[in-house]
Formats: C-alpha cells, structure tokens, sequence
C-alpha cells in the first residue's frame, strides 16, 4: 500500500469516526465526504465558519484564551445575554470564517482546487505545504472580525448595540456558508462533470 493510501485511508477514518461523535459541523460533511470521495483528494481538518465568545486579554493569545460559547449559525441576543452575566474581565466576539486543509496527491490537482476555492471566493487560499506525493491547499476567506464586549471588567456595549453587532456576525457568517455551496458545486462540476 502507497504512502498516499495509508494516509488517506486514516483521514477518512478519522473523519467518519468525528462524523459519529457529532464533531464535523454538520454544514460541511458533505463537502468533506464529497473532497474524499475524489481520489487524488482528501481532507485532514476543517470548520465550517462560527460566531464565538472568548475570554481573553487580546485576540490572537491561542494560549490563554477560552471558548466561553460558540455557535455555527446565527446568534440571538438572548444567547449571548446569558454569557455577559458571568464575570469575564475580558470578552470577545469573534466571527471565524471556514477554512479547510485539502491534501492533494500532485501539484497539478493542488493547483486546480487552488483555483476552484478562488473561484468560489475563498480569497485567503494558499499551497501551504510542500511533500513529495502530497501537497496541502488551506482554502481560507475573510469573513473574520474580532470585537470586545468586555474589557477589563467594564462592558463597552450595550444591548442595543451588541444586537447591531450579532446581526452583522450573523451577515458575514451566512456570507462565508454561500461560499461553501459554491465551493462544493464547483467541486462537483471539475471532479464528477464528466463521470
């Protein structure tokens, strides 16, 4: 068995197992089933784009920060009501676009999913790992944004105004999911169009 088989036989399986204990975003399972289901292609990790609050200092600080809720889809004031009751010193809402990592089997395929997720608006893509027999595509967008709620104990918002905040989190997410069915129709089209 090929270096690439075995690999991609312990993604798939890692993912159909993640699959069971509900640790895919349903929202992009299909896409991940219909990447592995190419054979020059497969998935290692993904995220379908989320709305989060975390407490730490700065954004960015991986080390210190803590998820407090995180939601896939749209968020309601009275979800987010709820957190603001707790005692955080410092609160941030955090809109993450998707992001994929496809490992592709050759740099010709690399360079079409590449193009694909381009084309599907993923403007962040990249080639960002280089091995003999495999070759890594980040598929990234720019739906991001980083906002304090909290910061050193004082709540900077009021409710009205983080209202005005949840509807433009829940604009720049729904954004990024079009770009997801777009990036599986065009997926569909390149790799079965001709099957």
């Amino acid at each position: 068995m090929s270096e690439w088989v075995r690999r991609k036989r312990h993604f798939l399986m890692r993912l159909l197992e993640d699959a069971v204990r509900s640790k895919v975003d349903r929202d992009i399972l299909d896409l991940l089933m219909l990447i592995n289901s190419i054979d020059e292609l497969y998935t290692t990790s993904s995220c379908s784009g989320r709305i989060q609050l975390v407490a730490v200092e700065e954004p960015g600080d991986k080390l210190n920060l803590k998820v407090i809720a995180k939601w896939h889809s749209s968020v309601e004031y009275h979800e987010v009501e709820n957190v603001l009751r707790g005692h955080h010193d410092n609160l941030w809402m955090v809109v993450q676009a998707p992001i994929l990592h496809i490992v592709a089997r050759d740099l010709t395929t690399a360079s079409k999913v590449l193009s694909i997720a381009r084309m599907a608006g993923f403007k962040n893509s990249g080639l960002i790992s280089l091995h003999p027999e495999r070759y890594v595509v980040q598929v990234a967008s720019t739906e991001s944004m980083s906002i304090p709620l909290i910061l050193k104990g004082k709540c900077l918002l009021s409710p009205e105004e983080i209202k005005v905040v949840l509807t433009l989190c829940s604009k720049l997410l729904n954004r990024s999911k079009d770009k997801l069915l777009r990036l599986t129709r065009l997926i569909r089209e390149e790799f079965y169009s001709n099957s």
